[in-house]
């Protein structure tokens, strides 16, 4: 078996690896964009609350009730907090799951390059053969007309 034919399931291997890393990126970019929506939506809550204490301080409201609401909204900014910091750490290992995947497709390319390089010498040795073959085919029927 030729070294290009048995290189083929290398190759096979790091594909396979290739698209493991692709689905592992593409899972953390859907956590990455999960985790921006949830700390959207969290702050767009924290907005539409802030008005509606300002609406209720004007209309007139007791100072239990005010202090209730800027508990909550205490609260709601801690949460905003704590959304940020999973953020943070779902763009890590979306960064880190896209370094992994270029890794991986750069192994992929480096043993297709592999194998094309045996392959062309490959050829290059059955050609050298073929003409060698032809050549002294060619000189047995030059000398059998002598």
């Amino acid at each position: 078996m030729k070294k290009s034919e048995r290189l083929a399931p290398v190759l096979k291997l790091e594909s396979m690896r290739e698209q493991d890393a692709i689905k592992s990126y593409v899972n953390a970019r859907s956590r990455l964009i999960a985790e921006q929506s949830k700390l959207q939506q969290l702050i767009d809550y924290s907005r539409e609350y802030q008005t509606m204490i300002e609406l209720k301080g004007r209309e007139g409201i007791s100072a239990t009730q005010l202090h209730s609401l800027h508990q909550f909204l205490h609260k709601l900014s801690g949460a905003i907090a704590q959304q940020q910091k999973q953020l943070l750490l779902a763009e890590e290992e979306a960064q880190q799951m896209e370094k992994h995947w270029f890794r991986q497709r750069g192994a992929a390319k480096n043993m297709e390059k592999l194998i094309a390089r045996h392959a062309n010498m490959e050829r290059v040795e059955t050609d050298k053969k073929e003409q060698k073959e032809f050549d002294e085919q060619a000189q047995q029927t030059f000398s059998s007309y002598l």
